[in-house]
């Protein structure tokens, strides 16, 4: 590996692999305790709002949160609202993340309709084949549905470690272990980081990481910080080659 050449690590959901729909139907049935396979039967206000606070979703838990502030009509949410109902609804949450990985193993029993919930975007897929080297996954997502998903979307040869919920939902941990593990191969290269969460990106800002926003991910902003934005992973290159 060449000196200074930066090691890549992304994100999942919404770097990658848009799974906003398979989310929704998974925590809208853990939620109301129902086995729909499709979110067009879900109401079409309930996925409505979903889609707009997606964002601010970090472990699976916190998607009980959007459904509870649905059920309590908070129209104008914020993330210092989201906060403050994960602090009065942690426990419940807790309780709901078990339903939800629950129902995930379910629905995936019909693996083709389960896939078909997710899309990898066009531009990931094509940087995969243009990089063709390895990277990274930090993520709050299953391990197990990052195997299956790149395995079906073909670019399970790109990945060279996955660190997943398994481990930790907190991305300095994860992130922690990849500097004890390939700390040989950091010592020369750079680590770089993509996220769609500022708020990720702001946990790990204390940490030897270069840190990037990715445009296309399900915030598409960032509301309170601002870190270097990318419509792109070959953006960067471009980016450091500039500075």
């Amino acid at each position: 590996m060449k000196t200074n050449e930066p090691l890549l690590a992304l994100d999942f959901d919404g770097v990658i692999c848009d799974s906003i729909d398979e989310c929704l139907l998974t925590s809208y049935n853990a939620f109301y305790e129902l086995e729909i396979d499709n979110v067009s039967k879900i109401p079409d206000d309930i996925r409505t709002y979903f889609y707009k606070y997606r964002n601010y979703v970090r472990p699976a838990r916190e998607y009980y949160l959007i459904h509870k502030a649905y059920n309590k009509n908070l129209q104008l949410m914020s993330f210092v609202t989201f906060n403050k109902l994960e602090k009065q609804y942690r426990n419940e949450s807790k309780l709901f993340e078990k339903h939800f990985y629950k129902m995930r193993n379910y629905l995936k029993k019909d693996e083709e309709n389960w896939l078909s919930l997710h899309r990898i975007y066009d531009h990931i897929r094509e940087f995969f084949l243009f990089y063709n080297k390895k990277f990274f996954i930090v993520t709050n997502k299953d391990k197990d549905s990052i195997e299956t998903l790149s395995e079906y979307f073909g670019f399970r040869k790109f990945i060279w470690d996955i660190y997943s919920k398994e481990l930790s939902i907190k991305k300095e941990d994860l992130f922690n272990m990849i500097f004890l593990n390939y700390r040989k191969h950091l010592e020369n290269n750079k680590l770089v980081y993509v996220d769609d969460n500022e708020w990720h990106l702001a946990d790990i800002q204390h940490l030897t990481i270069e840190i990037y926003f990715a445009k296309w991910g399900y915030s598409g902003k960032q509301i309170k910080h601002s870190f270097n934005e990318i419509n792109g992973l070959n953006d960067i290159f471009y980016i450091r080659s500039n500075c």
